[in-house]
């Protein structure tokens, strides 16, 4: 499932967030990840966006990649700490 389909159905009511909990919660973590990665692809300079990605690649144990998506994420300057906290 790409973004697009993500934001089709934003429309129905679901967001990102909720899709990417959504295939987490039925162990589809890959999923989640694909559709977090394509998010931070649409905006790069979200470090709440990066954050979750972060989380995410952690739980499917790309730890290499999670850093580096969670520095992205520290670098941004005034970013609410809060963003950075992983709550997909």
């Amino acid at each position: 499932m790409g973004v697009r389909s993500a934001c089709h159905a934003n429309r129905k009511g679901a967001t990102v967030p909720d899709l990417a909990m959504s295939l987490l919660a039925l162990g589809r973590k890959l999923e989640a990840v694909q559709v977090l990665s394509e998010r931070v692809a649409m905006t790069p300079n979200d470090a709440a966006w990066l954050a979750r990605l972060g989380g995410a690649l952690a739980d499917v144990e790309r730890h290499e990649e999670a850093v580096q998506a969670f520095e992205r994420a520290l670098a941004f300057p005034g970013a609410p700490p809060d963003s950075l906290v992983y709550s997909v």
